[in-house]
């Protein structure tokens, strides 16, 4: 495995101009190992996150300082010299790599009609490597589906590990079921035509096409036992999932959040469970690169008014019960 994790990241920093590219390895093997994302500031050092902490990349014991055109080059190349093939995702705020690494970026917008047309000036790029961590979700899956599959929620802060456990279980999943992933930004099969970076086994994969068209095609089309979908954001993305969550397919989907009960706070995630979809709830924390996993089950049968809401045992959330059980995972 730490085979693969070093693979992964001499992929993510082979997008960095020389310089830049000779100080990432200023990290030890170990530590370039356990990196999970190079920040990289123009008229600032490069940092790389390990363990929970940033460490700044040098060269030969010296700094190194990031310039506006370190930035440009690291985008056409990620680009594949074709930027404007590009501009949809630019213009989101990313660029996913043919590796599946999602290349965040900052800088001076140009917004028309309330959207954002060019992204100029780029200040900041943000590489996040992703790892494949195949065989993470072989234990969860055992645990949480003894019974069959029910719809499950993964929930963590940014940079939690969902994405990662999403395409595992998916992997997993597609052994015995159906599963289609609606692949928005190319992250989790990290799929270009019939080149895949990560194995996820016998999915199906719908990429970049918007979550909204690609579950309504999906369910036409493909007759998924499972839809897998990351990073449910925005109010479309609810109505499109609590319309078709009924119509013979179950959801396996991601959500931020910093906390269990922050679901129940956040209008969007407040309709997604009291729409009484999700009966899997797993959440992730992670603690300075050390991930634990645990499922919120709901109880069907569980009473509120005689047995209380929270406990150390679990949550209630909307008009339910979720009782909580620690998950162990191949890491």
């Amino acid at each position: 495995m730490r085979s693969d994790f070093s693979k992964a990241y001499l992929s993510a920093v082979n997008y960095l101009p020389d310089r830049l590219w000779r100080a990432a390895f200023s990290l030890g093997a170990d530590q370039r190992a356990r990196c999970e994302e190079i920040r990289i500031r123009a008229g600032r050092p490069p940092k790389a996150l390990v363990d929970g902490r940033y460490l700044s990349l040098t060269y030969k014991g010296e700094m190194v300082i990031a310039a506006t055109d370190d930035l440009n080059e690291i985008i056409n190349r990620a680009t594949e010299r074709s930027v404007h093939t590009y501009s949809g995702q630019i213009n989101n705020g990313f660029v996913t790599t043919a590796e599946g690494h999602r290349i965040g970026l900052t800088g001076d917008c140009s917004v028309r009609d309330g959207n954002v047309s060019t992204v100029r000036s780029i200040s900041c790029v943000n590489i996040r490597i992703a790892k494949p961590y195949t065989g993470l979700a072989d234990h969860i899956c055992e645990q949480l589906y003894k019974d069959g599959f029910n719809d499950t929620l993964v929930v963590s802060p940014p940079g939690g590990g969902k994405t990662t456990l999403l395409r595992d279980m998916s992997r997993m999943l597609s052994g015995r079921l159906s599963v289609s992933i609606v692949d928005e930004r190319y992250e989790i099969a990290g799929s270009r035509g019939e080149n895949r970076s990560f194995d996820i086994g016998d999915c199906d994969v719908m990429s970049g096409m918007s979550k909204c068209a690609a579950i309504e095609r999906l369910i036409r089309s493909m007759s998924p036992h499972i839809i897998a979908l990351d990073e449910i954001t925005q109010q479309s993305d609810v109505e499109t999932i609590c319309r078709t969550a009924y119509c013979g397919c179950a959801f396996l989907a991601t959500a931020h959040a910093s906390s269990i009960d922050e679901l129940d706070k956040r209008p969007i995630y407040r309709q997604l469970i009291r729409s009484d979809i999700f009966k899997n709830i797993i959440f992730i924390d992670n603690n300075g690169g050390n991930r634990q996993y645990s499922a919120y089950v709901k109880e069907s049968d569980y009473n509120v008014e005689n047995n209380g809401n929270n406990s150390d045992s679990g949550i209630v959330l909307g008009n339910w019960y979720f009782r909580r059980q620690t998950l162990q995972a191949k890491n």
